[in-house]
């Protein structure tokens, strides 16, 4: 028998109220086991084989013909288990035979008992207006069909608990006798509503949808409505032992968790037990945990009538559902319903519980939306807005994460879609999901199921997408490059482990591999480019040599140096510098401190890399000599193996060698400056380089790991080493190739007796000495008359007009101070060169001194800045020196016949005083 007919037959033969009278022996529903069984048994089964093939999902169907007495009303309905089980609550599919009219009703409808309920609890609207208020909001959540009429059911009105069904109906579908002839249509229908049905319960379920982050939803449940008035009259929540013993007893897992778990900005839902649904009193955020709340001033605030008898308090933004709360049905995979005192829910529950909390609130009120409701819960506990974006719109999300040169994106995962053309990760606050950081043109390395397979690059911003189950993502388009040969992660394992960063949480190569659970990660540059040069094979390898085997051609341009020369200085520096370079010879730069050495070095790098555009120079590296140097210090040697279990030792490439091969092995040449060149002990340091440096190679005593068989080599290599020599050094890393495109470049003070090493023959004809000198002050050195000129402002271009720029206490002290500062310059000088540079200092120093007077700022500056440079004189320079500083001098001016006296405003007996303290002096023996 079809659906249709048993339908028909049950329609045909239940009996009216008035045909069963009142005698209710007459209307005992054993009288009727026919109908019993049509409708407990054969409709559902017919229901549930015709719902088979048409629509998924599972669903729970229930006839009703009354208990005892036969109903008025027979019904058979159909529930999402997720929704509902009961006609009592929630939403639900329902038959509805009208026996009088022999009208049958095919329905969307909701839980009349649930809205009694709500009426139980106080609120103005009427159950049929809250009914009627609900099926319309629920409208507009529903599909349309022309068989179905959005409007309320017309079930005769003698038929006890019509008027329930009336209003609760969101939608019907008519039949009369006849139409019960049609099985086709009846089974088309009934496929429809329940397809609306289960489309209506997405569309609530997913609303709103919130980024609840990191929060706990809990559920806590007030002992009582006294107890509940407490908690929200004071801003509180507690964890009281339950009245209900249904309820079961307060457990040690429960207070550890109010006590230890729940924190600021967790999302409470205080629900107390009801029938047929739960009440939610209130939903809350917490403001301060259990551990930051100060119990004792909390007890002392919290009224006695309210009955909180625990000394266990947090703090917390409560959003009230009127006075004693309302009944809200949320079900699914666990329930609303309290079961305990304190209970750790889902976000999923939370977010639904939220919706169904706005929907009724605005349901009950009648002048405002769900949305409205929504926007003054999230107001009050300061919750985030659900999301503004449609799938494809860009999204403007705050990255959560810092960028990095290159990426690592794991796609073993991600099937769908396509992984190599776009990026997909979840919309959350995860750093390996943050998608918001990339930029076009930014590289991404691609990692699938132990191989690294090529890479790609970023083509757009970030934009949103939503799935079939209404998961938010970000995705980001790219265009994609496989490698001819994806690389093993087992062949290079330890080299990315060896380059793992010293924060490596964003970091994909871990000691245990590569973690399952991220997506995105970053690479530093160095390690970017060794994949990346790896994946590209050594194709380039020669080709980089081969660049870089030509004597380099550099212009050198001194007027962009924030440099003063005077006497056309500038020009024999230009033409010595590019001399040198165009030889082949390598430079060291020498004279006083002071000078700009250090300067110049890094402008000539500098100037070399510009011309050079990457061509046949890779940058450069500044150092600074120091006396403990050795060769492990600028070659190299063996260290443990950071990546071995064992004691094994591996070949860590130094200084020199790091400017011949990058860590990844890629050629490179890369100049070198050494600082303070002659503080090294040479042959200590350098020994194995004069051979390199002389334009022959030499082999090491090293290996790049112990158990390989050859030794690393330096290699000089030009244009007349064969190209099949070439193509060996380029794929060895064990070799590092020097061509005559590489140059060192040191500098070094030309005074200092006590502690620098002296610089052997066999070194100093590697290199072009170029000296940077000081002018000379004095004009006249016996009448001590100095010529103004070089620290003048107004008298530039000289050392102020370069120093000052836009500096004006800088130029404040130049204009008042310059005669003063250029005499103590010349007086220095006599004793010991010191360049322009410590004359800025001491007139900066100047400028910063605060307190005192000018002596007290003068006086401070030789202190600290020029005694320094004076260690190691003898006791007759110390002397004159301070007879030059207490006798003072003159300035010329504009006519060469005039002058004026300097009186050099500082302390000389605290001067004296000092540099004997200091160098420990013995003027009187």
């Amino acid at each position: 028998m079809s659906l249709a007919e048993t339908l028909r037959q049950i329609l045909s033969a239940y009996p009216t109220p008035s045909e069963l009278g009142a005698d209710e022996q007459a209307r005992s529903v054993s009288n009727f086991p026919e109908l019993q069984k049509l409708i407990s048994e054969t409709v559902p089964a017919a229901i549930q084989s015709a719902l088979a093939d048409q629509v998924d999902g599972e669903f729970e169907i229930a006839g009703n013909y009354g208990q005892g007495t036969l109903a008025h009303i027979p019904s058979i309905a159909i529930f999402q288990p997720d929704e509902t089980d009961t006609t009592k609550r929630g939403i639900f599919v329902v038959y509805l035979f009208d026996p009088v009219s022999e009208t049958l009703y095919l329905t969307l409808n909701q839980g009349a008992t649930e809205v009694d309920q709500i009426s139980g609890q106080g609120f103005d609207p009427a159950p049929n207006d809250i009914l009627d208020r609900h099926a319309q909001l629920y409208r507009d959540h529903l599909p349309t069909d022309r068989r179905f009429t959005a409007e309320a059911a017309t079930l005769s009105t003698e038929l006890r608990r019509s008027e329930p069904y009336n209003h609760g109906t969101i939608c019907y579908a008519r039949y009369d006798l006849d139409d019960l002839t049609d099985t086709k249509q009846v089974v088309t229908d009934l496929t429809w509503i329940v397809s609306a049905y289960e489309t209506l319960l997405d569309r609530l379920y997913n609303w709103p949808n919130l980024e609840l982050d990191t929060r706990d939803v809990v559920l806590l449940t007030p002992p009582s409505e006294e107890a509940w008035f407490g908690w929200r009259t004071h801003g509180v929540a507690t964890l009281e032992p339950p009245e209900d013993e249904t309820q079961g007893s307060l457990t040690q897992e429960q207070i550890h968790t109010f006590e230890k778990v729940i924190s600021s900005g967790d999302v409470l839902l205080a629900v107390r037990p009801g029938e047929p649904a739960p009440i939610l009193c209130g939903i809350g955020t917490v403001t301060v945990g259990h551990g930051g709340t100060l119990q004792s001033e909390v007890r002392e605030q919290v009224d006695e009538r309210f009955g909180l008898t625990e000394d266990r308090f947090i703090r917390c933004h409560w959003a009230s559902l009127g006075e004693p709360g309302v009944p809200i049905t949320v079900v699914g995979d666990e329930s609303l319903q309290p079961t305990a005192p304190l209970r750790q829910l889902s976000q999923s529950l939370g977010q639904r519980t939220l919706g169904a909390a706005a929907r009724r609130m605005a349901v009950l009120k009648g002048d405002v939306t769900p949305e409205d409701v929504l926007a003054e819960f999230l107001e009050t506990l300061d919750l985030p807005t659900p999301s503004k974006y449609s799938p494809g719109d860009e999204l403007d999300d705050p990255s959560v994460s810092p960028s990095a040169p290159y990426y690592w994106v794991d796609q073993t995962e991600q099937s769908e879609p396509d992984p190599t053309a776009i990026l997909q990760a979840p919309r959350d606050e995860s750093p390996a999901h943050d998608l918001m950081k990339l930029s076009t043109g930014d590289t991404l390395i691609h990692y699938e199921d132990g191989a690294i397979v090529g890479y790609s690059t970023v083509e757009g911003a970030a934009y949103y997408h939503r799935d079939a189950q209404e998961r938010e993502y970000r995705r980001v388009e790219t265009a994609y490059q496989a490698f001819e040969r994806p690389i093993d992660l087992a062949e290079i394992f330890r080299t990315l482990r060896h380059r793992a960063p010293s924060e490596s949480d964003l970091y994909p190569v871990q000691p245990n591999g590569v973690p399952h659970d991220g997506y995105l990660y970053n690479l530093p540059e160095n390690v970017g480019t060794f994949i990346l040069d790896r994946g590209r094979a050594a194709e380039g390898g020669v080709k980089r040599l081969q660049n870089r085997l030509q004597t380099p051609s550099i212009e050198i341009d001194l007027n962009a140096l924030p440099l003063y020369f005077p006497g056309g200085e500038e020009a024999r520096l230009e033409r010595q510098i590019e001399a040198a370079l165009s030889s082949g010879q390598h430079l060291i730069f020498t004279g006083p401190p002071g000078t700009g050495k250090s300067r110049l070095a890094r402008a000539v790098c500098e100037a070399a890399q510009e011309q050079a555009t990457e061509e046949w120079m890779d940058g450069y590296t500044f150092t600074t000599a120091t006396a403990e140097w050795t060769t492990f210090d600028t070659i190299g040697g063996y260290v443990p193996d950071p990546e071995s279990e064992s004691e094994q030792l591996v070949f860590d490439p130094r200084l020199f060698l790091d400017c011949f091969r990058a860590e990844d092995g890629t050629l490179r040449n890369r100049w070198l400056i050494i600082d303070e060149l002659n503080r090294a002990d040479i042959d200590k340091a350098f020994g194995q380089l004069f051979s390199v440096l002389a334009e022959d190679s030499v082999t090491l005593p090293y290996k790049q790991n112990r158990e390989t068989s050859k030794d690393l080599r330096i290699e000089w290599v030009d244009e007349t080493t064969p190209e099949s020599e070439l193509e060996a050094i380029a794929v060895n890393q064990d070799r590092y190739p020097v061509t005559p495109a590489w140059r060192l470049i040191g500098t070094m003070n030309t005074f200092d007796k006590t502690s620098l090493y002296e610089l052997s023959f066999a070194f100093m004809r590697r290199f072009s000495f170029i000296h940077m000198g000081v002018p000379e002050i004095f004009i006249d050195q016996e009448e001590r008359i100095v010529g103004g000129d070089l620290l003048n402002p107004a008298m530039g271009p000289n050392y102020a007009t370069v120093w000052t720029g836009d500096d004006d206490a800088l130029w404040a002290v130049l204009s008042d101070h310059y005669a003063e500062l250029e005499l103590i310059w010349a007086i220095v000088n006599k004793q010991r060169s010191i360049g322009p540079a410590i004359i800025r200092d001491i007139a900066e120093h100047v400028a910063a001194f605060e307190g005192g007077d000018r002596s007290a700022a003068l006086t401070s500056a030789l202190v600290n800045l020029v005694f320094p440079q004076l260690e190691g004189l003898r006791l007759p320079d110390y002397q004159e020196f301070r007879d030059d500083l207490e006798t003072g001098g003159y300035v010329q001016l504009e006519s060469e016949d005039s002058r004026e006296p300097i009186d050099l405003a500082v302390d000389v007996d605290y001067l004296w005083r000092t540099a004997v303290d200091m160098f420990q002096l013995q003027p009187d023996r």
